[in-house]
């Protein structure tokens, strides 16, 4: 588990941009192989926001002292579906 002060720095980092470049990669592709896990199967609608909570927890992505997730993980979360239709 990161210390406080990373997790402010990663939440720096990442609303500079940097972060965002150095991940997105390997979050999306995550996110493309376990999507599947998060499709209701009655409506066939997939659960961004458990896909994005499921990424931020496997990369530490959580950022602020209220454990943000990034705006980014729900917006690759619509992206790996909409690629996927």
């Amino acid at each position: 588990m990161l210390k406080e002060e990373q997790v402010h720095r990663l939440g720096d980092l990442w609303l500079s941009g940097v972060a965002v470049c150095r991940f997105e990669g390997k979050v999306k592709a995550y996110m493309a192989g376990v999507f599947p896990d998060h499709v209701d199967p009655h409506t066939d609608e997939l659960n961004t926001t458990m896909l994005a909570e499921g990424a931020a927890m496997k990369f530490d992505l959580y950022y602020g002292e209220d454990y943000e997730i990034p705006q980014d993980l729900f917006d690759w979360a619509i992206e790996v579906w909409e690629n996927h239709e």
